[in-house]
């Protein structure tokens, strides 16, 4: 009797935070106004994993141990009733971004985490942002 292979499929996780967020590379706002909203993303972001995941990220693999090929892969996507362009669509992104990094328990930059970004036409009245985990098989 032979065993069949198993193969795992991906793990995704997701979690849709209502926020609204703005193109930081195009506002024109005094230093204090830009560096209050993007602490009030951030803690927001911050609040709202905690409250889906725990304090720790739970991943399956700990990234000590993933390798450069098995990355944790992180999707944002913004769901707004306009698009952005793709430069302004990472610079809205990015208050999240480091929040989200900061929980994993890495620098933005690390390798073993790729980012992703995306977008959604929404309703007129719907800001949102939705953050996919996809881990390695």
């Amino acid at each position: 009797m032979q065993a069949a292979a198993v193969e795992l499929q991906p793990l995704v996780r997701s979690l849709t935070i209502q926020m609204r967020t703005y193109s930081e590379a195009n506002r024109r706002d005094f230093w204090a106004a830009k560096a209050r909203r993007i602490k009030e993303q951030r803690a927001r972001v911050v609040y709202e994993l905690w409250s889906k995941f725990g304090r720790t990220c739970p991943l399956r693999v700990p990234l000590h141990q993933a390798v450069q090929k098995r990355q944790l892969v992180v999707t944002l996507t913004r769901i707004a009733p306009r698009s952005l362009d793709s430069d302004n669509l990472v610079s809205s992104c990015k208050g999240i971004r480091d929040s989200v990094a900061e929980w994993i328990g890495v620098d933005d930059a690390d390798k073993r985490v790729a980012w992703a970004y995306g977008q959604e036409r929404g309703s007129k009245a719907q800001h949102a942002i939705r953050i996919e985990f996809q881990e390695p098989a």
